[in-house]
């Protein structure tokens, strides 16, 4: 599929998308909704472990990457310089988030349905990290990742309600790959694509730390070190982890400057009220 085509496709998705209803308007607008929570982390770093620690202790199912039905994935690792390749797998994994989010968004309208909390793993600011390492590599042309950011900004501006609080999964770049290459071992991650883009990993561990670092001044950001806390295998270490973000989204609710004061009606950041978990109102 040509640039062209694969362009007018993606728009067609994008107007189709918009067509529903707005995510909050003043008919449509729900009494309350479920705190978001959006995972970031470099590949390999733990980050679907971590949601998945979360949801169950929470009683919810992340809503996880779709990875295998992106059509140019595997094209990508095959030959990362084909031409549009690069481009179309980065767009490809934003129209796919943001129809995740949209069913989500849809779901939430109806109060029977709502959970306390949702947990996206990655959100689309992920996303957006690895287009950017990709560009910087030399992997998507920079007429390629103009386009690419305009359609991020106009999906995350008109589409996807925002974050109210991340969770950083970290680990250094030597462990991201070991990881990658031992103990992930997805067919299509060739062990040549790291051999011939060594900085990669470096880059797109350091543009997710720095973003997470500069939007922890604003909104809260909770940064897990999944390197030296084995919350997959050790009970208590993960109930640390688990306190450790219950206690961060408590903060939140308390001195946000989104919510009101005592947590008598704490709201989003898009000022959609909130529903109070059970084990905030429990502890």
């Amino acid at each position: 599929m040509g640039i062209t085509r694969f362009l007018e496709n993606l728009k067609f998705v994008f107007f189709k998308m918009t067509e529903l209803p707005p995510v909050y308007t003043k008919e449509t607008e729900p009494f309350q909704r479920a705190l978001r929570i959006g995972i970031m982390g470099a590949m390999a770093s733990g980050k679907s472990t971590l949601a998945t620690l979360l949801g169950e202790e929470w009683g919810v199912t992340p809503t996880e990457e779709r990875w295998e039905e992106n059509p140019y994935l595997e094209a990508f690792y095959d030959n990362p310089k084909e031409k549009g390749v690069s481009f179309k797998t980065q767009l490809q994994f934003l129209t796919l988030k943001v129809e995740q989010m949209k069913i989500s968004s849809k779901k939430e309208r109806k109060i029977s349905m709502l959970p306390q909390i949702e947990i996206i793993d990655p959100t689309i600011e992920m996303d957006a990290r690895y287009g950017w390492a990709q560009a910087k590599i030399g992997l998507m042309r920079p007429s390629e990742y103009e386009t690419y950011k305009m359609v991020y900004e106009a999906f995350k501006k008109d589409v996807i309600s925002p974050i109210d609080l991340y969770v950083f999964a970290d680990a250094p770049p030597d462990v991201l790959l070991e990881r990658i290459l031992d103990k992930r071992k997805r067919e299509f991650e060739h062990p040549e694509f790291f051999e011939n883009y060594p900085d990669y990993l470096t880059i797109l561990s350091n543009v997710t730390r720095a973003w997470c670092e500069d939007v922890s001044h604003k909104h809260p950001v909770v940064f897990v070190d999944t390197v030296n806390n084995n919350f997959a295998d050790d009970i208590k270490t993960g109930e640390k982890i688990v306190v450790k973000v219950e206690d961060r989204i408590r903060d939140f609710f308390m001195k946000s400057p989104h919510a009101t004061k005592d947590m008598k009606v704490p709201r989003g950041r898009d000022g959609v009220q909130l529903i109070i978990p059970d084990f905030l109102k429990i502890r």
